[in-house]
């Protein structure tokens, strides 16, 4: 893969034991109850992204929506897994310190870059000066409001910063315009 281009992997935790561990993780799933009650599951796709050295940034953003339905803030919340650790250097997530109060802003699509796909992302973004890092340690996970505006810088270094986001939904939590529902795979509870 070139210098420069990011990996978005589809939802790894069905084909990998590491991150069918993670998505399953006790104490995650213990947060994220007290948060949403004893039934949650996972919005389908989870993401996997390597952020390799180069350009690659994620753009401002909401997790809790997408074009056809969104996740009611009441009964969702996003969880930011570090894989490998997330620094200022290597593009670790940034956010905007309550954000979330503002709740769920206008998005458009993106540029389609190097095969990645069209993301959502902000009509109106903050300043960048409204950005706070969160770096994280390679095993230390970060619970979000789906309504926190988020981003991620380019990776700096020479090794790749991988990390995997889950957005958690109790029953009830999918708000559907039109079109398909994200599948959603119980993790605690019936």
């Amino acid at each position: 893969m070139a210098a420069g281009v990011g990996d978005v992997v589809c939802s790894p935790h069905h084909r990998q034991e590491w991150a069918r561990r993670a998505v399953a993780n006790p104490h995650v799933l213990n947060v994220v109850c007290s948060l949403l009650g004893p039934r949650v599951a996972v919005a389908e796709p989870t993401l996997l992204l390597v952020k390799r050295p180069g350009r690659f940034a994620v753009p401002p953003h909401q997790d809790g929506l997408n074009g056809g339905w969104h996740l009611d803030p009441d009964r969702a919340v996003s969880v930011w897994f570090a894989v490998t650790d997330a620094t200022p250097a290597n593009g670790c997530v940034q956010v905007v310190p309550g954000s979330h109060r503002g709740g769920y802003r206008r998005h458009v699509r993106g540029a389609d870059e190097d095969g990645r796909g069209a993301p959502l992302t902000l009509a109106d973004p903050p300043p960048d000066t409204a950005f706070q890092p969160v770096p994280l340690p390679a095993g230390h996970a970060v619970v979000m409001d789906v309504r926190l505006v988020h981003r991620s810088a380019p990776n700096t270094t020479r090794m790749a910063r991988v990390g995997l986001n889950v957005c958690y939904v109790a029953p009830g939590g999918v708000i559907v315009y039109h079109g398909q529902p994200p599948r959603l795979l119980p993790v605690r509870g019936a």
